[in-house]
Parts: structure tokens; C-alpha cells; sequence
């Protein structure tokens, strides 16, 4: 495997991006908030009306920042079936904390959840439709909304509840905890994502360098020096590893734009190639490194799929 067959991979980016601990893939489970807006419906009493709502699950405490976020299943878990899900699994039931007890039935046996479930109907109540509506990595906020058809007592009911199953792609906690590289790289790659493109590129640059002063190259002055030094220092023969030999030539392209973004002096617009470019070389560049891998069939076979 060469490196133009191995950068055509399904997802490789992100793959890379999982391995070095910037990215996580994750699903967790919410309870959902179906209490309406009633500027948009007044309230009905005990009359089938359909009513929207809007509300939003903090994620503070979770995840750094969410990059995507799908429900890919909601469904109607009564207060009995919680217990009897315990009692099945000998699993405390804490009624304060519903959806971690179904997270822990999910990660034993997913099977259970659609067992002891109603769906997204019962009896008067039917939940007619639930997306993600924004993320707000400021406040580390999900936004959410909804319609159902019901009646007052499917309004926050208190004998059952909605629990919707949530995929994420995010950038994890703990990476406050990690070399700071690996926080302006996850950052670098939101801006690329977002658009912000010459912003972007400076960031996994300024990744890139943090990398290689980390890791011993901070004894020599010029960058190039640098680089040569921290992977001759693990890779004797640099020639014969295939994931440094086939990536470095193109570091001084990346270093003079990197170098005219500092200096004020840019020459041409950045793309969002020019970024996808730098991002592969530089992850390339780090996870080669970390996990002492000198081809791209090795470093292929070592990556695992981020969804």
C-alpha cells in the first residue's frame, strides 16, 4: 500500500484522527423533554392536540465539543419496566439517573431496550418527529425539538419517559489532560470543518510543531532540523520507512504557507485541500511516530473505524 491508496481510504482522516486520541466516536442516552412551546399551540387540557417542543441536553461534563450529532432511536421506557430491566440484570435502578441506567443495559445487551419498550406510541401519545436542531459548543449545549399528539398527562409524564439513543462525533474531555498539541489539532480540524480555512492550516501547524518540540525536537533551531532530529531519533533509517519518506517532501510547501499566514504576506487564497493536504501529513507524521509504524499497510491495520 502506497501513500496516494492509502490516503483514498473510507473515513481514513478521521480514523487517524480517532487513533491519536483528538477525535472520539460515542453513543449515550437521553431522556427527552417533550414539555411544548405553548407560544407556538396553547394549551389543550385533556383534549389530542398536537404540540411541538424545544429543549437541549448539556454536555459539559461529557465532552469537549460535539462535531456531529444524530437520534438514531427514541424510545418509551415505563417506570415498571425500568425495575424489571433491574430486577432481569440485578443492576441498581437509580431514578434520578434513567439514562445511565439504560446505557448500562444498552452496553450489556442492547437487545433488552427494544424488549421491555413501547416505541414512540402509547396509548393516546405519538411521537410524530425528533431531530438534533444545533449544537452550541460555547454553552456545550444539544438542541433539540419535537412534535407529538397527545394530552395534559403526555406532557412530562411521570410513570414513563422518552429516551433517545445519540451517536457523536466529539472531541473528547480528557483531552484537556493530554499534550496541548492534540487540543489545537482537534481545533484545527473544527475549523476546517466550520470553513475557516487560513485559520484552520495555522492551527494543525502550529499542532505539528508542538508535536516535535514534545517529543525532544525543541534542541535544535530550524524546524526542518527539528523533525530530522526527533524521527532519526526513534527511525535509524529514515529511508526505509515508507510513512516519513513518502509524506516529507512536501513540508516546505506547508512551512513557506504557514510562514506567509504568520508574517501577513499571503500568496494565495486557502482551500480546503490545501488543509486536507497538511492534515493528512501532519497525522500521518504523528501517528507513525507514536505507534512506531513505518508503512502505510502497518499504520492501516492499526486504525480503527471512528463510527
Amino acid at each position: 500500500m502506497n501513500f496516494s491508496s492509502f490516503k483514498k481510504r473510507p473515513d481514513i482522516q478521521r480514523d487517524i484522527l480517532f487513533s491519536l486520541r483528538a477525535l472520539i466516536a460515542d453513543n449515550f442516552i437521553i431522556q427527552i423533554e417533550n414539555a411544548p412551546d405553548y407560544d407556538m399551540l396553547s394549551y389543550q387540557g385533556s383534549s389530542d392536540s398536537y404540540y411541538v417542543f424545544f429543549n437541549s441536553w448539556n454536555f459539559r461534563y461529557d465532552y469537549e465539543s460535539v462535531i456531529t450529532c444524530e437520534i438514531i432511536k427514541t424510545r418509551i421506557f415505563e417506570a415498571s419496566a425500568l425495575h424489571a430491566i433491574s430486577t432481569k440484570l440485578n443492576i441498581n435502578l437509580d431514578l434520578t439517573e434513567k439514562s445511565d441506567f439504560l446505557l448500562k443495559v444498552q452496553n450489556y445487551n442492547s437487545e433488552l431496550l427494544d424488549e421491555f419498550s413501547f416505541g414512540t406510541g402509547s396509548d393516546g401519545f405519538k411521537l410524530k418527529n425528533l431531530k438534533v436542531k444545533a449544537v452550541d459548543n460555547l454553552e456545550k449545549e444539544i438542541h433539540y425539538e419535537g412534535s407529538f399528539l397527545g394530552n395534559s398527562a403526555d406532557i412530562s409524564p411521570l410513570d414513563w419517559g422518552l429516551f433517545s439513543t445519540v451517536k457523536v462525533l466529539a472531541i473528547p474531555l480528557e483531552i484537556s489532560r493530554e499534550p496541548f498539541y492534540l487540543s489545537l489539532l482537534a481545533e484545527g480540524y473544527l475549523n476546517l470543518l466550520g470553513g475557516n480555512y487560513r485559520l484552520a492550516f495555522f492551527i494543525i501547524f502550529s499542532a505539528y510543531e508542538g508535536f516535535i518540540n514534545f517529543n525532544g525536537g525543541d534542541k535544535q533551531e530550524r524546524l526542518k532540523d527539528k523533525i530530522n532530529f526527533t524521527y532519526k531519533s526513534k527511525f535509524v533509517e529514515l529511508n526505509k520507512v515508507q510513512t516519513y519518506s513518502s509524506v516529507i517532501n512536501g513540508h516546505d510547501k506547508f512551512e513557506e504557507l504557514r510562514n506567509d499566514v504568520a508574517h501577513g504576506r499571503e500568496k494565495e487564497e486557502f482551500t480546503k485541500q490545501m488543509v486536507e493536504d497538511l492534515l493528512m501529513y501532519v497525522t500521518v507524521m504523528m501517528c507513525s511516530y507514536d505507534n512506531d509504524v513505518r508503512t502505510f499497510e502497518d499504520l492501516a491495520a492499526l486504525l480503527q473505524p471512528s463510527s
